[in-house]
């Protein structure tokens, strides 16, 4: 058999399988926002977005096909509907990666779908069904849960200062660490009077005063999009200042959250065990995870599952369930398949007109042949 038939036969067998579940293949625009896939990119894929020159307002080459399915879904909204999608998506390589800036992308996305524990099991099986009738089986499964996270963190006594900076940092390692020493260490803001001026204007009065500063300064604005983030900044510098001591309690139940890592059944149980110690009020989602994997294990036995609260996955609008499906053929931190939650990504790119739950995965068939080719 000819490599290009191959190809082709592993492309077919995965478009089968995804259609059964019904849906309407949809082709989508190769062009989106550049703001808005900055707000919705987490670290792995910001940096990789291939931008789009001399287009005003910027421009950028769809880094997945989710954003796209999500704003045409967000256009009218009005009956829950299933996307099959198959195209073409774009990133940047990163230092020393010699990977093609483009690849293809065959996946599904379903939106308006009320029953979330069963469409997430759903998902996830339709996922690993279309892995194994390509030839290629998944041998690893890894599981997150933003929300997990989210929940502990608004059952602690922390001020809601500090939970929105711990929100934020979500996904960004590197942030995280910054935060825990921050927050057991003495504050005292570099611009006091200009924070607390700032924190009593009116609603968009801080970005124009901060326009006007730069103005008399002499420097140009780069957007206005930096104003913003420079005049937030400065009130959360002020209203730190005032917040005092962090609970440690609080701190420790984080920190040992985000740090439980391994197989799916004793991940959960540790997770249990931090809930009874700390009161982080997720039982019931955790109660919710014992189902999805007492279902999946049945039905795909041969994997290995693993679960870790902290795996955030590539992008920023995941907000429940995660997964990737893998293969130790493959290279480290590479997936055949990912996907998940983002019941607020309608929400997002509408600016707020629509909401809708929403559930989706997409495959990678050249890693797909990878591996089917490995096992041959």
């Amino acid at each position: 058999m000819s490599e290009r038939v191959f190809f082709s036969d592993i492309a077919h067998a995965l478009r089968e399988t995804l259609a059964s579940q019904g849906g309407a293949w949809v082709d989508l625009p190769v062009l989106v926002d550049a703001g808005l896939l900055l707000d919705l990119s987490g670290e792995l894929v910001r940096g990789r977005l291939v931008m789009a020159a001399g287009l005003t307002p910027e421009q950028a080459l769809r880094p997945d096909l989710t954003v796209p399915a999500a704003l045409d879904f967000a256009a009218c909204p009005s009956t829950a509907r299933r996307y099959l999608l198959d195209g073409v998506a774009f990133r940047a390589p990163g230092p020393g990666d010699h990977r093609p800036p483009e690849f293809r992308q065959i996946g599904f996305e379903w939106f308006g779908d009320l029953q979330r524990l069963e469409s997430d099991i759903a998902a996830v099986r339709l996922t690993l069904d279309a892995l194994a009738a390509a030839g290629a089986p998944a041998k690893i499964v890894r599981f997150g849960d933003p929300s997990l996270y989210h929940a502990a963190l608004a059952a602690t006594t922390l001020s809601p200062g500090w939970r929105r900076r711990f929100a934020s940092a979500f996904g960004r390692p590197q942030r995280l660490e910054r935060l825990f020493l921050e927050a057991q260490q003495a504050f005292s803001p570099p611009h006091p009077a200009l924070s607390a001026a700032l924190k009593s204007a009116p609603a968009g009065a801080s970005e124009q005063a901060i326009a006007e500063l730069f103005a008399i300064a002499g420097f140009d604005l780069v957007g206005a999009r930096d104003i913003t983030d420079i005049a937030e900044r400065l009130i959360d510098q002020g209203d730190r200042a005032s917040e005092g001591p962090l609970p440690l309690d609080a701190l420790a139940a984080l920190k040992r959250l985000l740090a439980v890592e391994g197989r799916a059944d004793e991940a959960l149980t540790a997770l249990e065990r931090l809930d009874q110690e700390f009161g982080l009020a997720i039982a019931q989602r955790l109660m919710e995870w014992r189902a999805r994997l007492a279902v999946l294990s049945v039905a795909h036995p041969g994997c290995d599952f693993t679960f870790a609260p902290a795996f955030g996955g590539g992008f920023a609008y995941y907000d429940g369930l995660i997964f990737q499906a893998s293969d130790p053929a493959l290279p480290e931190g590479q997936a055949m398949a990912a996907g998940g939650r983002y019941d607020g990504l309608i929400a997002k790119v509408s600016g707020g007109k629509a909401q809708a739950p929403a559930i989706g995965a997409m495959i990678r068939p050249d890693r797909v042949r990878f591996v089917a080719g490995a096992r041959r």
